[in-house]
């Protein structure tokens, strides 16, 4: 099965191509944008931890990692077999991190503190489950 049938014109892109990354152009831009200033640090030679927290601030803030995911899972039979791979430890140290917290905040004798970081980590963890789900149902 080939891409390119003998009916495209000359200079348009096939329409199973043109309709899968349709979705994804978006995310396509932004991380070329970060790849840009991933570049153009390391010529001038910024410094790396200023360089890194920008691209962290901007991938934050335009949804690129998000993006990044979604064009890994659009990969077929391995994409999401990745997606899983990426995002489930990312849970479980979420969960650790609260499991931390608790034991040292207990052990300081904060029982109400421990009860608020416990309902922000479970409203958190049940908020990016019900967004992943949600993102893939829409």
């Amino acid at each position: 099965m080939t891409l390119v049938s003998d009916k495209t014109q000359k200079g348009k892109m096939p329409k199973s191509l043109k309709s899968f990354f349709r979705p994804y152009w978006r995310a396509a831009l932004i991380w070329s944008i970060i790849a840009g200033i991933i570049v153009v640090s390391i010529f001038l030679r910024w410094d790396k931890k200023v360089v890194a927290a920008v691209v962290i601030v901007f991938g934050l803030a335009t949804q690129a990692f998000g993006g990044a995911i979604a064009l890994i899972g659009a990969v077929p039979i391995i994409g999401p077999l990745i997606v899983k791979a990426i995002t489930l430890p990312f849970i479980l140290v979420v969960n650790g991190i609260g499991y931390l917290v608790t034991f040292f905040a207990l052990r300081r004798g904060y029982k109400i503190d421990v009860m608020k970081s416990r309902v922000l980590i479970s409203s958190f963890l049940v908020g990016v489950i019900l967004g992943f789900v949600l993102g893939r149902l829409i």
